[in-house]
């Protein structure tokens, strides 16, 4: 929330201070381009599978009230599911972020060590 009241901050500022038309109209896109680029990138690099598992996350439902240690069955196989979907959703985070650094990394690393 800081980061987008400040940059509202800044943008607002630097449109202000824009003297003609066509700087007003090419520099209030370009702020609208940076506003939304963390959905853009959330859009384009994340698989629908991951925006599925985040999704499904729900706010946890406190324990009943008449006996608060009660376990039954429907309780032990949400737990269950609830690992294997974190260990999934973790296993797909790693791959992304190894597909980051190939896609990334390795053209900075040749254009900085092999040029």
């Amino acid at each position: 929330v800081v980061i987008a009241i400040v940059l509202w901050w800044l943008g607002a500022s630097w449109l202000v201070a824009t003297t003609s038309f066509q700087s007003l109209l090419l520099n209030a896109v370009a702020l609208a381009f940076v506003t939304e680029l963390d959905e853009l990138i959330y859009t384009v690099l994340v698989p629908e599978d991951i925006k599925a598992t985040v999704q499904s996350y729900a706010i946890a439902r406190p324990l009943r009230a008449n006996n608060p240690f009660a376990v039954d069955d429907q309780e032990v196989c949400w737990e269950s599911f609830k690992a294997r979907r974190d260990r999934h959703l973790f296993l797909r985070i790693v791959g992304m972020a190894l597909t980051v650094f190939v896609v990334v990394g390795l053209p900075v690393l040749f254009m900085r060590c092999m040029q």
